[in-house]
């Protein structure tokens, strides 16, 4: 299991959804940055990606649904 620190700087109290933080990786990855639910749930899905490219290239893929 891969593991990600989330930081939420803010939140509108509005219905639009909009907000400001950074995924940090814990293995030293660059922070990137999100600005709504949608950008936080793409970085965090492409980075699951990354990681079962890198275990089919080593031969230990698992799935992880």
């Amino acid at each position: 299991m891969d593991s990600y620190i989330v930081r939420i700087y803010r939140r509108v109290q509005d219905t639009s959804k909009k907000m400001l933080g950074v995924v940090a990786g814990i293995n030293g990855d660059a922070d990137q940055p999100f600005t709504s639910p949608e950008e936080l749930w793409h970085i965090l899905k492409e980075n699951q990606n990354n990681v079962d490219e890198h275990k089919v290239h080593r031969g230990e893929h698992h799935e992880i649904r």
